[in-house]
């Protein structure tokens, strides 16, 4: 089935009506047609077939529609596949069923994933933490996805800020947070205004910590060692 023309991660109710009405009534029904070996016969049993993909596969994408009936016509489902024959009712059965294998196999990939040691997790994380420090010292910033490392350090006692650089760092990070908005549009500026005046301070305390580690980090370069003198 050549699915084009639209984004293939877009549930059919998130696509726009107009594009998944011609996909359903002439790739997907000639595509149907073809899997299922239908005849001209059962023209009307495909209309209504449509209609029941727009019911019962509303929330998943085309791509999940596809795979549900290659399921079926596979024999990959409990339901025993019939040549030449398809009905709303059928469109509703094979979709439940395929709800059913695809919970199914994502539990079991859950319960076969292997789990990781707490040493493994500890070597993980130590080595996350020198990536980190050698990122910094190449560019000079706190690459974002790191902000656990704000945690691995505090949860090991190794910031050690007075009350006075805690607000000093605080407040810097405030300036930040406005300078960042200020650089993007007017809408943004006004949005982030509000909401730190609303005291939602969530965009200020994440960059707080990724100053708090920039700080940490700019100590420990001064010091002319390394971060694995500290952890």
């Amino acid at each position: 089935m050549d699915l084009i023309k639209y984004d293939p991660s877009h549930t059919l109710r998130e696509m726009n009506q107009q594009t998944l009405d011609q996909i359903l009534n002439t790739k997907v029904k000639y595509w149907l047609s073809n899997l299922l070996q239908l005849t001209t016969e059962k023209e009307e049993a495909l209309n209504n077939a449509i209609e029941g993909i727009k019911y019962h596969c509303i929330g998943v994408t085309l791509v999940d529609v596809r795979k549900a009936f290659e399921m079926y016509a596979n024999s990959e489902l409990e339901l025993s596949p019939i040549s030449n024959h398809i009905d709303y009712i059928l469109v509703g059965k094979i979709f439940n069923e395929y709800k059913k294998k695809k919970k199914n196999l994502k539990q079991r990939k859950i319960i076969e994933e292997p789990k990781i040691s707490d040493k493994e997790k500890e070597n993980l994380q130590y080595m996350g933490v020198i990536n980190c420090f050698e990122h910094f010292k190449q560019d000079n910033y706190v690459p974002y996805g790191y902000l656990w490392v704000y945690d691995y350090f505090d949860n090991r006692k190794l910031f050690s800020y007075t009350d006075v650089q805690k607000e000093q760092f605080l407040k810097k990070a405030e300036r930040n947070v406005k300078k960042d908005a200020s650089q993007v549009d007017l809408f943004t500026y006004k949005r982030v205004i509000a909401q730190l005046e609303k005291g939602n301070k969530n965009a200020v305390e994440i960059e707080y910590k990724y100053i708090l580690i920039k700080e940490f980090f700019l100590k420990i370069i001064a010091q002319k060692k390394h971060i694995k003198d500290f952890i």
